[in-house]
C-alpha cells in the first residue's frame, strides 16, 4: 500500500478531453497542451500509427506513378471538413483529376471499394497510390491540435493536404512546413483549393514536394525533452529509481521512455492505482479512427 499521493499522468489522443486535467499533475494531450499549465504535447499519436523515422523521404512511387491524385480516408465526417473536401472533389473533377474517397466520408461522391478495407488506420495501402492526402484536423478553436493524419502522408509519400491548428506543435517536434500544403498558408479556401488542382497538374513540383524530408535534421519524435522541461518548471519531484508505476493501457506510446524521465529508470510495474507511486491515465487516443 502506498500511503502517499500518487504523481498522476493523463494522457489523451483527443482534440478535447473528457477527464478534467485539473486532477492530474502532468497531462500529455495531443490536443489542449497551450490550454493548461500542466499541459505538454509529445506526437503519440504521429508514433502509434507510422513507422517511418521521417528524416529522409520515403521511399515509393513517384507522383507520375500514382493513379489518385487527392485521397480522402475519414470516418468522422465534420461538416465543415466534408464542406471542404467537397470544394477539392468538385475542382478536380471538373478538371478530369481523380478524387479518391475510401473512408464512410465521401465528401458527396461515392466510396471507393476496391481497396482493402479493416487495415488497421496506420495502414494504408490506398496511400502508396495517392499524389496528394488529405489531412484536415477535427480540431477545436483555441485548442492546438496534432494527429498522426499529416504523418500517414509523409509516411507513405503521399502529400498532406493540412488544416488544422497543429502548426506550433509541429514546429515543436521539427516539422518543416514546406513539407506539406497548408490551407491556413492561403487566403482563403478557395486559393488552397486552386493550389491543389493546379499541383496536381505538375508532376515536378509534385516530385519536389514529395523529396523533401519532413523532419528537422538532430530532431527525435520520441524525445521526451518536452516533458522533462515541465516536469521541471512544475517543481515536480523525481520518482525514485525503483518507483511502483501502473498504466492502465500498455499499448501507449513512450509510456516506459515517459517513466524513465521522470526519474524511475529500474521501474516496478503493479496492477493497481492503490499501490503505484506513478499513475498513468490514458483516454480515447490508441486505436481509435477519426
Amino acid at each position: 500500500m502506498n500511503n502517499k499521493s500518487p504523481l498522476k499522468i493523463l494522457i489523451d489522443g483527443e482534440p478535447t478531453q473528457k477527464d478534467r486535467v485539473e486532477d492530474y499533475d502532468i497531462a500529455i494531450l495531443a490536443g489542449g497542451s497551450n490550454h493548461f499549465p500542466q499541459g505538454v504535447h509529445l506526437p503519440l499519436l504521429a508514433l502509434e500509427k507510422t513507422t517511418h523515422n521521417f528524416h529522409h523521404a520515403p521511399v515509393g512511387k513517384k507522383p507520375s506513378e500514382r493513379p489518385i491524385d487527392v485521397l480522402y480516408r475519414s470516418s468522422n465526417c465534420t461538416p465543415w471538413r466534408e464542406k471542404l473536401a467537397t470544394e477539392l472533389r468538385q475542382a478536380l473533377e471538373r478538371e478530369n483529376l481523380r478524387f479518391v474517397a475510401t473512408g464512410k466520408c465521401t465528401a458527396g461522391g461515392t466510396q471507393d471499394t476496391s481497396y482493402e478495407k479493416n487495415q488497421g488506420w496506420g495502414v494504408c495501402s490506398e496511400c502508396e497510390d495517392a499524389k496528394m492526402m488529405i489531412s484536415f484536423e477535427n480540431f477545436s478553436e483555441g485548442r492546438h491540435y496534432l494527429s498522426e493524419k499529416p504523418f500517414l502522408g509523409w509516411q507513405h509519400g503521399s502529400i498532406p493536404l493540412y488544416k488544422g491548428n497543429g502548426q506550433s506543435l509541429m514546429r515543436e517536434v521539427g516539422i518543416l512546413p514546406e513539407s506539406m500544403v497548408d490551407a491556413g498558408s492561403f487566403a482563403d479556401d478557395h486559393a488552397f483549393v486552386d493550389h491543389v488542382v493546379a499541383l496536381a497538374k505538375d508532376p515536378a513540383r509534385l516530385e519536389a514536394l514529395q523529396r523533401i524530408a519532413p523532419l528537422k535534421e538532430g530532431q527525435d519524435l520520441r524525445s521526451t525533452e518536452p516533458l522533462r522541461q515541465l516536469a521541471s518548471r512544475r517543481g515536480i519531484t523525481p520518482l525514485a529509481d525503483d518507483a511502483r508505476v501502473f498504466i492502465d493501457n500498455l499499448n501507449t506510446p513512450l509510456w516506459e521512455e515517459i517513466t524513465r524521465t521522470l526519474g524511475a529508470t529500474r521501474y516496478r510495474q503493479v496492477h493497481s492505482e492503490e499501490e503505484a507511486d506513478l499513475v498513468m491515465k490514458t483516454c480515447c487516443g490508441w486505436s481509435r479512427t477519426v
